[in-house]
């Protein structure tokens, strides 16, 4: 069982947390209703299921990845449309259904809903001068729960991509890999929590745990250390209840999770990797008798955060093709505002291009490209060292899904975005000449209020993801950013692409339950019902 957490820094992606631990939670901590007697069983997980070389096709021209699946959350978005239709929706590339009556009220770039519990949008900030303009820790944690959430209801259909439920043969998800992103500019911060709150309820759960044998149990850590080793008691350590009954970890709160006076890298991994065992269930002894637990590194970093995640995934998935690797990034800049239409928190399912996991994928996702240094044009070049990375960009795309669109990270009415787009628009001329740079050059804030920022690479992904899926053409996501680091991956169609009838009417949620779905692909054995 491994529990060691390290550090490692990077140069542009700032710091990183790496975290193998072991963790797991009972069925009534979450609100899935799942059985609880001796009569719960599992086939043998049937996915995934290795292809062979000749099934592959043409190492050359493979992709690094596969996208599996897309969680995106936004209050852009329409709660009872799809995912797949948000993402479309949000680039003017779907309409709602013509029988939608409720569809003239809102228009495009209107926030109709809402993902951080910040300040309402009718108020004045300046109004409230108690509201604490630096503490993230509950805009981090609504980022975390809002799309583990929406995977929740689904855990008890046998056929869904995750399932728990009895006989199901599918994956869970007690142990992703997750690559986790979030702003710099959240790190270190103030929590403000109170080492002795007044709470009730909270004297019950420690003395819950003193009882079960957690020395000198307390609302906060004693130190760095101290929060870190608890750990093990929260979600690892075999403990008696008061029936006398073996139960994994104790009860526990996400603010003793975090555990310190400051938003420290490794409370934000601990935040993490309690959200998704909690959802999971992976604390059940009867669910989970592995005691398979969440493997998760965390980035703090700038805009292009996402790209250092991305990188890390995929040199995961080539180490271990049969396994799923989660790219997640997060913010919300003009927190403690809420509802505002630049908080966005982004998932991304990738899988190795060998793995069958039976569900047909989104999107192809190539092998990234990174230029340091200046990148700014020069008289010889306009295009500067942007013209090297489209060039390798051209060089992945395959012939039949030809570049069609780019995808950048700083809002489109920045006061630097001219200095910052110039070398690039240039290079996309010499590369693609044809390539309509007012319709199809894009930016992840083209309808938000303000930038994405930490938040960029994983929503420019899916928003490509959802074009490409759609149009069969091939898309370019870049970090412009920072002239200093810049990226650029190609993100094409799934393979085997074909091309498929236009959607004319989108299925809607049915109620709450099924509101804010995430996007997974077509599943590909003979029972084709899905729950999308």
């Amino acid at each position: 069982m491994r529990d060691s957490f390290h550090l490692i820094a990077y140069r542009r992606a700032a710091t990183h947390a790496l975290a193998a631990a072991c963790l797991l939670l009972t069925a009534c901590q979450s609100g899935v209703q799942m059985p609880t007697n001796k009569t719960y069983y599992r086939q043998p997980i049937a996915w995934p299921r290795m292809q062979t070389q000749a099934e592959q096709g043409d190492p050359g021209r493979a992709p690094a990845a596969v996208l599996l699946g897309v969680q995106w959350l936004n209050p852009l978005m329409w709660r009872d449309y799809p995912t797949q239709w948000n993402l479309l929706w949000a680039q003017g590339l779907a309409q709602p259904n013509d029988d939608d009556l409720q569809a003239k009220r809102f228009k495009l770039g209107d926030a109709v809903g809402q993902v951080t519990n910040g300040v309402a949008r009718y108020k004045q900030l300046e109004d409230l001068p108690h509201v604490k303009r630096d503490k993230f820790a509950t805009a981090l944690s609504d980022l975390i729960t809002a799309p583990l959430n929406t995977f929740n209801d689904y855990l008890e259909n046998p056929n869904y991509f995750y399932s728990l439920k009895r006989g199901t043969s599918r994956p869970n998800y007690f142990d992703p890999n997750v690559f986790f992103g979030l702003p710099r500019e959240w790190l270190n911060t103030p929590t403000y929590f109170n080492a002795n709150p007044k709470d009730t309820g909270l004297d019950a759960m420690l003395r819950e745990q003193r009882e079960m044998g957690v020395p000198a149990p307390s609302y906060l850590a004693y130190d760095a250390a101290h929060a870190e080793e608890r750990m093990r008691d929260y979600w690892v350590t075999l403990h008696k209840d008061r029936e006398g009954k073996t139960v994994r970890g104790t009860r526990v709160l996400p603010s003793m999770i975090i555990g310190e006076r400051t938003l420290s890298l490794l409370a934000v991994r601990r935040l993490v990797f309690h959200e998704i065992a909690r959802d999971s269930q992976a604390r059940s002894m009867l669910l989970n008798p592995e005691g398979k637990l969440p493997n998760v590194t965390v980035s703090a970093g700038d805009t292009n955060v996402g790209f250092y995640n991305l990188q890390d995934a995929l040199k995961f998935l080539a180490q271990h093709p049969d396994k799923l690797a989660w790219v997640w990034n997060v913010d919300a800049p003009n927190y403690p505002m809420g509802e505002q239409t630049n908080e966005n928190t982004a998932l991304l399912i990738l899988g190795h291009p060998s793995a069958d996991w039976g569900y047909t994928a989104l999107a192809s996702i190539y092998t990234p490209h990174q230029h340091q240094g200046a990148i700014g044009n020069k008289a010889a070049n306009p295009g500067g060292a942007w013209t090297g990375l489209m060039q390798a960009v051209q060089a992945q795309a395959a012939a039949q899904h030809p570049v069609e669109r780019v995808y950048y990270d700083v809002p489109k009415h920045a006061g630097n975005v001219t200095s910052l787009m110039g070398p690039l628009r240039a290079a996309i001329h010499q590369q693609w000449p044809d390539l309509d740079q007012i319709a199809n050059v894009y930016s992840v804030a083209e309808h938000m209020e303000g930038p994405a920022r930490a938040a960029s690479f994983a929503v420019n992904a899916a928003f490509a993801a959802a074009y490409a899926n759609q149009s069969g053409k091939s898309a370019v996501v870049t970090s412009v950013a920072d002239a200093t680091d810049s990226w650029a991956v190609l993100i094409g169609p799934p393979p085997g692409w074909q091309p498929k009838p236009q959607v004319t009417y989108w299925p809607r949620a049915r109620g709450e339950n099924r509101a804010y779905w995430a996007w997974f692909g077509e599943r590909t054995d003979s029972n084709k019902a899905n729950v999308q």
